[in-house]
């Protein structure tokens, strides 16, 4: 059950609710956008440096592929591994999921672009590119992840939105990692006005505020 939606605040069914959000900013702009449901491998690595020299992301990622390189990601038995390659050491742990699919993310037509998308993950606060019909390559500060896209699903409407929709821009356009991660902004200082707005919203609403995090707490207190 899902308490009002007191489960969103203890940060499950995240991805869910900003996507719908973020979709609906979208269509208010006039974008093409629909949802993009996945699964998403639960799959925890660490990397774990023993020597002196600097680790960039970039080289962390080499040695995580390398890894990962033949993992099932699809397997059914909970995996806890360690791999030493040189001076580091990758730490694994896969927890298989019942549900294929675990996911949801915005992906959005561009309007400068004739035939793009882009892929957006709110709840990881990654971009994504197509590697095929059927996987997405997340990324996050040079850190990747990977996605599949399943080809049957047992609904066709969430929330309104088609699940068909999300599969069709992805199989009929193309997307550009490189040119999503230099324009999102993820990867941006927020502006001025933007803190300013965020700070007045704040203001303006702190009673509100103040109520559901102390709902929250009584409800957790009751469960």
């Amino acid at each position: 059950m899902d308490l009002v939606g007191s489960m969103i605040l203890a940060n499950y069914g995240v991805c869910r609710h900003t996507t719908d959000f973020l979709s609906h900013i979208y269509s208010y702009f006039g974008y093409d956008n629909s949802y993009l449901f996945t699964y998403h491998p639960t799959l925890h690595i660490e990397v774990m440096n023993h020597s002196n020299q600097f680790l960039t992301n970039y080289h962390a990622q080499k040695y995580i592929d390398q890894a990962l390189d033949g993992f099932d990601l699809f397997s059914k038995k909970e995996i806890h591994d360690s791999i030493i390659m040189n001076t580091i050491e990758i730490k694994i742990d896969y927890l298989p999921s019942v549900e294929k699919l675990n996911h949801v993310m915005n992906i959005v037509k561009s309007k400068k672009y004739e035939k793009r998308v882009h892929i957006l993950d709110t709840r990881y606060h990654a971009v994504g590119e197509k590697i095929d019909s059927h996987t997405i390559r997340l990324n996050h500060l040079g850190l990747t992840h990977t996605d599949f896209v399943q080809k049957e699903c047992s609904f066709f409407t969430y929330y309104g939105t088609s699940y068909h929709r999300g599969r069709h821009l992805l199989h009929s356009y193309d997307t550009d990692m490189n040119s999503d991660l230099l324009q999102s902004i993820i990867y941006h200082e927020p502006k001025e006005s933007d803190t300013e707005f965020f700070l007045n919203f704040k203001k303006n609403h702190q009673k509100q505020l103040n109520r559901v995090s102390e709902n929250f707490k009584q409800l957790i207190k009751k469960t």
